[in-house]
C-alpha cells in the first residue's frame, strides 16, 4: 500500500485519501524545536486527535479537515514542550481551549485541497517549563 492508498478518517466521519506525507526529513535534537501540539476535537461523544503548530502566543494551525463541522467550543489543544506522549521527563504541558477557528475559504473538504484552519485560543500561552540546556 502506497500513500496514495491510505484513509483519513474526519471528525465528520468522512473517508478521505490521504495526500503524500513528508518524507526524507531529519531528526532533531530534543528540545530544538519548542512547542509540539495536539488538537482534540470531541463530537458526540468520540474523541479526534490532530497535529497542530503554534505559530503566535494565542494562535494554532491545523488542517481544516480537523476542524470542518466541528464548533470552537469542542476543541481543545495540548501544548507540550517536545513530544505529545510525554516520557520525556518533563511536566511542561498545558491544555488550553479554542475560542474561535478560521478554516480557509477555499477548503475543498473532498479534494483535501487548501487543507489549513487557524485556532485562536482562549487564552495566550504562557510557558511552563523555559528552554532546557544540556549541561
Amino acid at each position: 500500500m502506497n500513500a496514495h492508498d491510505a484513509k483519513a478518517h474526519s471528525p465528520r466521519g468522512r473517508a478521505h485519501t490521504r495526500p503524500p506525507r513528508c518524507s526524507a526529513g531529519n531528526p532533531v535534537t530534543p528540545y530544538e524545536h519548542n512547542w509540539v501540539l495536539q488538537l482534540i476535537v470531541t463530537k458526540q461523544g468520540r474523541t479526534y486527535l490532530c497535529g497542530a503548530s503554534l505559530i503566535g502566543a494565542e494562535w494554532a494551525l491545523t488542517a481544516a479537515h480537523c476542524t470542518d463541522g466541528i464548533q470552537a467550543s469542542n476543541m481543545k489543544v495540548h501544548v507540550h514542550r517536545h513530544r505529545t506522549n510525554g516520557g520525556d521527563g518533563h511536566e511542561c504541558a498545558e491544555t488550553l481551549n479554542v475560542d474561535k477557528k478560521f478554516e480557509y475559504d477555499e477548503y475543498d473538504d473532498k479534494k483535501l485541497e487548501n487543507d489549513v484552519a487557524l485556532l485562536r485560543l482562549s487564552q495566550v500561552h504562557q510557558p511552563l517549563c523555559h528552554a532546557l540546556t544540556e549541561v
